[in-house]
């Protein structure tokens, strides 16, 4: 299964990143908002989503399938899933 943490570090290890300082600045958010997004404390938007795509070139479906699986959403539809995580209080 893929966590957000191991999303950013694929992504910190295709773009031969060393530190979470360099992967916000690489995706133009804040090093708090990646700390976050490691702890489950704040959800991966869309907005992060076009900024990795952006920066790895993954086709957004892909990253949607990262994102389901670390939500354990495995194995269904992925634009339902996306949006169910969207909702989640």
């Amino acid at each position: 299964m893929m966590s957000a943490n191991s999303l950013f570090d694929a992504i910190k290890q295709m773009r031969h990143l060393k530190t979470d300082v360099q992967l916000s600045k690489l995706l133009d958010v804040g090093p708090g908002a990646i700390s976050k997004m490691r702890h489950e404390a704040l959800e991966i938007g869309a907005t992060i989503m076009v900024s990795i795509h952006e920066e790895t070139g993954w086709p957004t479906k892909k990253i949607k399938s990262m994102i389901a699986e670390a939500e354990g959403f495995n194995g269904v539809n992925i634009d339902s899933v996306y949006l169910t995580i969207k909702e989640k209080p």
